[in-house]
C-alpha cells in the first residue's frame, strides 16, 4: 500500500526508496482533506465490500433493542360462530398491543356476497386475500385457505427476516397449522392462536398461547347476520 514521504505526501509502491534508505519512513497517514482525495491512476488501492451477511449479523446483534415485530393471519371462515361475531378492528388493535404489526392478512371466501366484507377489512387495515372455492373430486365445493395462508406466511417470514423474539398471531383453529407452529417455536418465534374453544385444535391450544374468543368479549360483538 502507499508509503509516506518525509514531507507528508504519499508515494506509490513502485516509487518506494530502497531498504535502509534514509528517506524511507512509515507512519500514520495524514488526515484526509479535499486536496488529497484525488485518485492517483498508478497507486494501489484497497476496495472494501460489505456483504449482506455482514449487515444481517449487525442487524441481529442490534435486534435485542428493537420492538417485537408481529405478523397476523386471519382465516375469516374459521372465525364464524352461530351466536358471535368477531370485531376485526378490535382484533387488529389487540395484535398491535403485542408489538409492531408488520402486516395483517385476512383470507376471505371470494364471491359477490362478500365484497362489502372485504372492503370493510381493507379499510380497517388488513391485506385482503380472496380465496376462491374449488370443486373436489366428489363434486363438493370447498374453500380452504390453509395452503394460501401457509404460503403467505413463509414469504412474509423471508421478506421481513422474522427472528427470535418476534411474534406470529394465527386467527384460526385449524390443526393443519400444528407443524408450522412447532417450526416457529423451534426458532424462538412467539405464537398466539386466536379462536373458539369449540373449534380450535387441542394441539394448537397446548403448543401456542391460546386466546379463546369466548373469553374475550372485547374482541366480539353480537351476530347481526352479516357475512363473515
Amino acid at each position: 500500500m502507499p508509503d509516506a514521504r518525509e514531507d507528508g505526501t504519499w508515494c506509490r509502491p513502485q516509487d518506494r526508496p530502497g531498504k535502509g534508505h534514509a528517506g524511507a519512513r512509515r507512519g500514520t497517514p495524514p488526515p484526509l482533506t479535499a486536496g488529497n482525495l484525488t485518485p492517483d491512476p498508478g497507486a494501489a488501492y484497497i476496495h472494501l465490500e460489505v456483504s449482506p451477511t455482514m449487515l444481517q449479523t449487525e442487524s441481529t446483534a442490534n435486534s435485542k433493542t428493537d420492538p417485537t415485530r408481529v405478523l397476523v393471519l386471519v382465516d375469516t371462515q374459521n372465525m364464524v360462530h352461530p351466536d358471535l361475531r368477531v370485531d376485526y378492528s378490535r382484533l387488529l388493535e389487540f395484535c398491535r398491543q403485542l408489538g409492531q404489526v408488520l402486516k395483517a392478512a385476512a383470507f376471505v371466501t371470494d364471491g359477490p356476497d362478500n365484497l362489502n366484507f372485504q372492503l370493510m377489512l381493507a379499510q380497517t387495515g388488513y391485506e385482503v386475500h380472496p380465496v376462491r372455492p374449488i370443486v373436489n373430486g366428489s363434486g363438493k365445493t370447498k374453500c380452504n385457505a390453509d395452503l394460501l395462508m401457509a404460503f403467505w406466511l413463509g414469504r412474509a417470514i423471508e421478506m421481513y427476516h422474522l427472528q427470535a423474539g418476534d411474534h406470529v398471531v394465527l386467527c384460526t383453529g385449524d390443526g393443519d397449522f400444528t407443524r408450522i407452529v412447532e417450526w416457529l417455536l423451534s426458532r424462538d418465534i412467539q405464537v398466539t392462536v386466536v379462536g373458539y374453544k369449540i373449534s380450535t385444535s387441542p394441539y394448537l391450544r397446548v403448543l401456542a398461547r391460546f386466546r379463546a374468543l369466548e373469553d374475550e368479549p372485547g374482541l366480539l360483538r353480537q351476530q347481526q347476520g352479516a357475512a363473515a
